[in-house]
């Protein structure tokens, strides 16, 4: 079902790793997570991304997810990265630290090119606190473009991390 993979070429990023395309089974099993709260899901693909990467995910400092738009939050009612880091942490031990917010005048992803997406999102995120850290893995649930998890590392190097690495459900 799943094919494990790494990706490199996300800018800032030093590497990602992922549970594979998002296709097929892994594609429904995403969406009935972030979509539909469906509890078995969320946890077969976490128990999936721990089962794969619980030796690389325990080489960082502590994870961090990809946060949410104040609004969406709202009318979903759970960021679906935070939910996957907790989990993910509490299976693996590390420490899980929700230090970035995301504006709320930031488009959705959905639908743009892939420039609009780099342009959308290139200040849409800022740091709660200065952080000190040598290595950060950052929690997202779909890699596109890369364009998210760039922002994000960028923000988190300026705020003191040293070495900014992604793990995704899926690409």
């Amino acid at each position: 079902m799943v094919k494990p993979f790494s990706i490199d070429g996300v800018v800032g990023v030093k590497r990602v790793w992922s549970l594979g395309n998002y296709t097929g089974r892994l594609r429904q099993l995403i969406q009935a997570f972030k979509f539909n709260q469906d509890i078995a899901a969320k946890r077969v693909l976490v128990y999936m991304l721990a089962k794969e990467y619980s030796r690389v995910v325990r080489e960082f400092d502590f994870l961090v997810p990809v946060p949410m738009e104040p609004i969406k939050m709202v009318f979903r009612g759970y960021n679906q990265s935070k939910v996957v880091a907790e989990e993910l942490g509490r299976l693996t031990g590390v420490p899980v630290k929700d230090i970035l917010s995301k504006k709320s005048d930031v488009k959705d992803q959905v639908g743009l090119s892939r420039e609009e997406r780099w342009m959308n999102i290139r200040n849409a995120f800022t740091l709660k606190a200065p952080v000190s850290a040598d290595k950060v893995l950052v929690v997202d649930d779909i890699l596109t473009t890369g364009a998210t998890l760039s922002a994000v590392a960028s923000v988190l190097r300026v705020g003191g991390v040293r070495e900014v690495y992604g793990i995704v459900l899926a690409k």
